[in-house]
């Protein structure tokens, strides 16, 4: 093996080495944090936020207050389907004012097909939804939106997520009432 051949030979060893050091350093946030008392576990081991308990996303904290079933509306559900009011609380813990709307980042989790959903823009419900969304920093509100789940179902999973490939960041069990 000539000179020439052991630098390259090293050089690629060094470059492999830092490579994998790198991938193996994780910088670590709040990004998820969910408190801990009272959660179920799924199937697959994921732990279960209920009704009340806290998820942070980014410099939100969010609360599933509960989720009830309505008959007042203009634009009715698909057959074998109704509509639920979930109510829900945010809070700004940032340092800049954040918007509350988290209804893009919010699913449920179909336990039929696995898909997961969103909610329901043209139901006609009426939401007791203050008109600003937008949250100072310490500020907090109580918000609603309207999803369509089977008749069928008493209790729903609701998936946090953020992210353009979302990521997830916290599950709850809804029951419907």
């Amino acid at each position: 093996m000539n000179k020439a051949h052991a630098h390259k030979s090293w050089f690629l060893v060094l470059i492999l080495s830092f490579a994998l050091g790198m991938i193996g350093c994780k910088e670590t946030s709040s990004e998820g944090k969910t408190k801990t008392e009272g959660q179920t576990k799924t199937d697959e081991g994921t732990s279960l936020l209920q009704p009340g308990q806290s998820a942070t996303s980014s410099n939100l904290e969010v609360t599933l207050l509960s989720l009830k079933k309505t008959i007042e509306y203009i634009n009715g559900p698909k057959t074998g389907q109704g509509y639920a009011v979930l109510r829900f609380r945010v809070k700004n813990i940032g340092k800049e004012e954040e918007t509350a709307r988290i209804y893009s980042d919010l699913q449920w989790n179909d336990p039929v097909s696995g898909m997961r959903n969103g909610y329901e823009r043209t139901t006609g419900v009426k939401l007791n939804n203050p008109k600003k969304y937008d949250l100072e920093p310490g500020a907090q509100g109580e918000f609603e939106e309207v999803y369509m789940f089977p008749n069928n179902l008493s209790e729903v999973e609701f998936h946090l997520l953020k992210g353009y490939n979302p990521k997830e960041v916290a599950r709850w069990m809804m029951p419907i009432k």
